[in-house]
């Protein structure tokens, strides 16, 4: 089974601003051929990495993801080009609230007050 796809350009710059406003996007453009089916470079919206979690969840289990995730970014940073400059600092910096357990972990490593 064969599917055509494409990826959809994103140009309205007021929808862009709302994004980054309420949810961190940022304009990105997908260089020509990064996929087969797509032989032009597409402007379309990059969203920081974003680990989402009930906030019914048990905090000291997120402290412990949210620990351990910090603990590997030597070995994230070099499985995908996305993860590269990944860190704690950018961790931490998202535009939606923080599992308790999450912001336990950053407060303590310095990244949030």
């Amino acid at each position: 089974m064969k599917h055509e796809l494409t990826l959809l350009q994103m140009k309205d710059e007021a929808v862009v601003k709302k994004l980054a406003d309420d949810l961190g996007m940022t304009l990105h453009t997908i260089p020509a051929n990064t996929y087969t089916f797509q032989p032009e470079a597409v402007q379309t919206i990059n969203t920081p990495l974003i680990l989402m979690a009930n906030k019914d969840l048990d905090e000291t289990m997120i402290y412990d993801i949210v620990k351990a995730l910090h603990g590997n970014l030597s070995y994230l940073n070099n499985v995908h080009s996305a993860l590269k400059t990944l860190d704690g600092k950018s961790m931490a910096q998202m535009n939606v609230p923080l599992h308790p357990g999450a912001a336990k972990f950053y407060k303590e490593a310095g990244f949030i007050n």
